[in-house]
């Protein structure tokens, strides 16, 4: 994770001023989840098998490099992303 984050160094201080990056840490047993908004998405953060040992910690970070897309580092996890939409409402 760390050689990732190393090589990742330049473009993460780049995104982040730009606020381009978002990140997720899920820690312990009582969490399970996280879900994220970045770029348009939702990303929907779950556990990737048991929460014991190593797994009882997930990260996630997502770096926007263009639209709809992005370089995501991490551990422990499974991501299901989908499109963040809006709805308008008109009062009359």
């Amino acid at each position: 994770m760390y050689s990732h984050l190393y090589r990742l160094a330049p473009m993460i201080l780049e995104k982040q001023e730009a606020g381009g990056v978002t990140a997720a840490l899920v820690e312990g047993e009582a969490q399970r989840s996280a879900r994220l908004s970045t770029g348009g998405y939702i990303a929907n953060i779950v556990r990737a098998g048991g929460s014991s040992g190593v797994r009882a910690r997930i990260a996630a970070m997502f770096l926007q490099t263009g639209p709809n897309e992005f370089i995501v580092t991490g551990s422990g996890m499974l991501i299901s992303p989908s499109r963040q939409t809006w709805v308008a409402h008109r009062w009359h």
